[in-house]
């Protein structure tokens, strides 16, 4: 007589059991899965901030001069004005300063459009050249398009350059407020990678609302100054090339647009931090300057700011800030600004490259003073390590 075996299977409870496994494996797996491609999205956006901060490098040797931070036309006058003049301004209208000169209200072009040469984009670089006339036009004028004969074709602000996102932004790749930059329905191209122009902003007498032209308050990346009409030389970054800050992050959503002049820079301190009577920078016993050590009055702008998503950035009721750049009298008085240096990186850093093209996670947590210091090009001060 023959004895046939049934074959067993899984029982429900074995394989619930089976089933919670897997499912306690994955959960602690995540965890790990999530860090490694944080840490791979962290270091492409290291090597992208590095490589233009190579550009600007390279810039800086071919021509003699680091590019400046907006390369408005020359009808604008002696300086380009960072923050006083609307992102994408172009037309003919302009304000008198507090010496009687007339300023024209023209936005320029960035300093990354001026570096795109030495990132391997020589055929944009060339095709923005050519439909500018050689940047003599405001850089939101009609006619700067990819064929300037069609009306209809796409500003050249539109084209997007994959590299200038980072990866680990979460928001959107174009400028989210309507009629951005005077174009329309036009989707204007945004960019997570900017310039650390200065410090801070300046104090209400100054003519300027930005303190870039000091060396112990300004950066690297600057507008222009009389009477070169140019950006600075690289024996200016007294400092030294490997202590001075050059390029950070921003995860500014509202008017980020790599084209723009007035909109690829940031200060590296929030607005109501500046060098006029309140006093927040002084000279600190060391003998080189340094914050106030109120920490309600020494605020970095690291990752520091709000989402305008949703928002009427011109509504003056609503709690959240003016966009960051400076229309008349945009900062007077309070704390007004979009995103300072900032990202969407985990732990709180933001990435950072120097003038020697060497690059660094710094966390928002860092001494405010030893910031300060590192991201101005002639304080003439030690940064110590142990404030980082």
């Amino acid at each position: 007589m023959t004895t046939r075996s049934r074959r067993q299977g899984f029982t429900l409870v074995e394989l619930l059991v089976v089933i919670a496994i897997i499912a306690i494996l994955v959960l602690l797996l995540l965890p790990a899965i999530n860090a490694a491609r944080e840490a791979a999205r962290r270091n492409g956006c290291i090597n992208t901030s590095r490589q233009l901060a190579l550009a600007v490098v390279n810039h800086e040797s071919t021509t003699g001069r680091f590019p400046l931070a907006n390369s408005a036309p020359p009808r604008t006058g002696n300086r380009s004005n960072l923050g006083k003049v609307e992102p994408g301004a172009a037309n003919d209208d302009y304000y008198v300063d507090q010496r009687g000169r007339q300023r024209w209200k023209n936005d320029g072009y960035s300093w990354i459009v001026k570096c795109l040469a030495f990132m391997e984009e020589d055929t944009l670089y060339d095709q923005v050249a050519r439909s500018s006339e050689q940047f003599t036009r405001p850089a939101f004028s009609p006619l700067v398009r990819s064929n300037p004969a069609l009306p209809d074709s796409p500003h050249l602000a539109e084209t997007k350059v994959g590299f200038l996102q980072c990866p680990s932004f979460a928001g959107e790749t174009v400028s989210v407020m309507d009629g951005a930059y005077n174009l329309g329905d036009a989707e204007v191209a945004g960019n997570n990678y900017v310039a650390i122009a200065a410090a801070t902003k300046g104090c209400s007498d100054r003519s300027g609302y930005v303190d870039d032209h000091d060396p112990t308050l300004g950066g690297t990346i600057i507008s222009k100054m009389t009477p070169t009409m140019r950006g600075l030389k690289i024996r200016e970054l007294t400092d030294g090339t490997s202590k001075t800050v050059i390029i950070t992050e921003s995860k500014a959503e509202l008017m980020n647009s790599w084209f723009s002049g007035q909109s690829a820079w940031v200060i590296g301190f929030m607005p109501d931090v500046d060098s006029g009577m309140s006093g927040n920078i002084m000279v600190q016993p060391d003998g080189y300057m340094g914050l106030n050590q109120d920490p309600n009055m020494t605020r970095t702008g690291l990752n520091q700011g709000k989402s305008y998503l949703n928002v009427d950035p011109f509504d003056s009721n609503r709690e959240n800030p003016e966009p960051w750049y400076a229309s008349e009298g945009t900062y007077e008085g309070g704390v007004a600004r979009d995103w300072g240096p900032s990202s969407d990186h985990s732990g709180g850093v933001v990435i950072h490259s120097y003038a020697d093209g060497h690059t660094q996670a710094i966390s928002d947590s860092i001494d405010s003073t030893a910031y300060l210091r590192l991201i101005t090009r002639g304080g003439g001060e030690q940064v110590d390590p142990d404030a980082m």
